[in-house]
């Protein structure tokens, strides 16, 4: 069964810093994990919360 998203909610704080600091490429591959993780989680919720109702 396809699922189809209607809407998406992104939250993002920037915050400048003085310094320039790089992200480690493992890092970033651990950040791309949890949102993907996240996004993931909620998706099925909202699907648990529409097949008990």
């Amino acid at each position: 069964m396809p699922i189809e998203i209607r809407e998406l909610v992104v939250r993002v704080i920037l915050e400048e810093h003085n310094s320039k600091a790089s992200i480690d490429t493992n890092d970033l591959k651990k950040i791309k994990e949890a949102l993907v993780r996240e996004c993931t989680e909620k998706v099925l919720r909202k699907l648990d919360n529409l097949s008990e109702r």
